[in-house]
């Protein structure tokens, strides 16, 4: 194979499994969104483009250890479903696993993501939206009081909003009470944090006693939060279909995928003076799983919370199995024949890996709405907390040219040679990705 088609071969490989944009479905895999309002038109890759480009070259001691390490099972669980029945990638998908690996080569850290995540990503606030019709009740009035008292605490990552649909300057959001169908003031809706006025909401109920608790808190949602508060590497969120037969098997997949996962991963940190590789750190790892039935009156809520996490899970009447890290932030899903141990593993791998970018909003996953003190909960680790990064810090790459040869201390780079590598990985996917269109273009001819 020759050097360019190496280099290509490579550094798309390393953006497919760092962008870690990828959900199998059992017959099909598709490219995920990082939100569930991201919505594309798929523009479909050629089943032909393994073999011109040689991914099977790829090997555990490639380039960019050790993103590379993992890419060949990526990339075969890409090809074996997605390729093979005409599913490829959008632009704009392909535009976002680029810049997510150019974060991730300006951006490092030495700690695993779960960590990382736990100490350093606040959970993004969830909005509350109560429309009314002019004064409240005693007893709504006690609602309100109560759903503005936990947004303010520590505890629930939401913020209170009220709506009078009668008022001029205090009508909030009308376009959102317009797609509301049966409604009965006062009338609450959920929305994911930072939604605009025409993005899905979550969940809406009547303002009540029994739905305000099923909003800010459940069982499911408690027992998550409190296994992640406990150092859980990462919590497997079984969101059950109804289907039993289904619904046991997808359990057993995830059981037996998490019995064989790796249950430690060391990390070899970098001075951040000399850039020189100090000893290296080893964390355990340990998982686990919790089931949630769709049809449960208590989590009601929590269930809308994953299903409309991705534009297309509400439709999907599948078992789906979500991994749940740092502050209760749901990965993506896996659906129905996607919950395999290859799958699963793809997942684990990138929770428990050096965390690629510290910047969160670089990060795929969607928080969860939960009752938890996070603050609180970091003050009580046995060692000192993370530092927050630096915003301008940089960590140079490490390329290991043969893992057989004797390790060297790797000098420090200037910032100028990461922007230039930055500036040339983004020419070369543009390259890549206009090669794939126009052959695309000519084989449909």
């Amino acid at each position: 194979m020759n050097t360019r088609t190496d280099i290509l071969n490579r550094l798309l490989a390393s953006m497919l499994c760092l962008g870690k944009q990828v959900r199998s479905t059992g017959n099909a895999t598709t490219s995920v969104p990082t939100r569930a309002k991201h919505v594309d038109t798929e523009i479909p890759v050629f089943a032909g483009m393994t073999r011109d480009i040689g991914f099977s070259a790829i090997n555990n001691n490639d380039l960019i250890s050790p993103v590379i390490a993992r890419s060949e099972a990526t990339w075969q669980s890409l090809t074996r479903d997605g390729f093979k029945n005409g599913t490829g990638y959008s632009i704009k998908r392909l535009v976002l696993v680029m810049c997510m690996f150019c974060f991730g080569v300006a951006s490092a850290c030495d700690f695993p993501v779960f960590q990382w995540a736990m100490e350093n990503w606040a959970a993004d606030s969830y909005e509350v939206l109560v429309y009314h019709d002019g004064p409240l009740s005693g007893d709504e009035e006690a609602m309100v009081k109560l759903l503005e008292e936990q947004c303010q605490s520590l505890s629930v990552n939401a913020k209170l909003t009220l709506s009078n649909i009668q008022g001029e300057d205090d009508f909030i959001a009308p376009d959102l009470w317009e797609m509301q169908s049966g409604a009965t003031l006062p009338w609450m809706v959920l929305r994911y944090p930072a939604a605009q006025s025409n993005d899905p909401y979550v969940w809406a109920a009547p303002l009540n006693e029994t739905n305000v608790h099923s909003l800010l808190d459940s069982p499911v949602r408690q027992k998550i939060a409190a296994e992640l508060a406990d150092q859980k590497t990462a919590v497997w969120v079984l969101l059950e279909s109804g289907d039993a037969e289904a619904d046991t098997k997808a359990a057993a997949s995830i059981e037996e995928a998490l019995r064989v996962t790796r249950k430690s991963v060391e990390i070899v940190p970098l001075d951040g003076d000399t850039n020189e590789a100090a000893e290296p750190v080893t964390w355990d790892l340990s998982y686990s799983l919790v089931r949630v039935a769709r049809s449960d009156s208590k989590e009601k809520a929590f269930v809308q919370m994953l299903l409309h996490s991705e534009s297309d899970l509400a439709d999907t009447n599948l078992p789906m199995a979500f991994p749940m890290f740092g502050r209760g932030r749901a990965l993506y899903a896996l659906v129905g024949g996607g919950i395999n141990t290859t799958m699963i593993e793809e997942a684990n791998v990138y929770i428990s890996d050096r965390c690629g970018c510290e910047v969160k909003d670089q990060n795929p996953g969607v928080d969860m709405l939960m009752g938890m003190d996070w603050d609180a909960v970091v003050g009580t680790l046995e060692r000192d907390p993370l530092a927050p990064p630096s915003p301008t810090a940089l960590a140079d790459v490490v390329v290991e040219a043969d893992v057989a040869e004797e390790a060297k201390p790797v000098e420090s780079a200037p910032v100028v040679n990461n922007v230039l590598v930055v500036i040339a990985i983004v020419v070369l996917v543009v390259l890549l990705a206009s090669m794939l269109v126009l052959l695309r273009g000519k084989e449909a001819a």
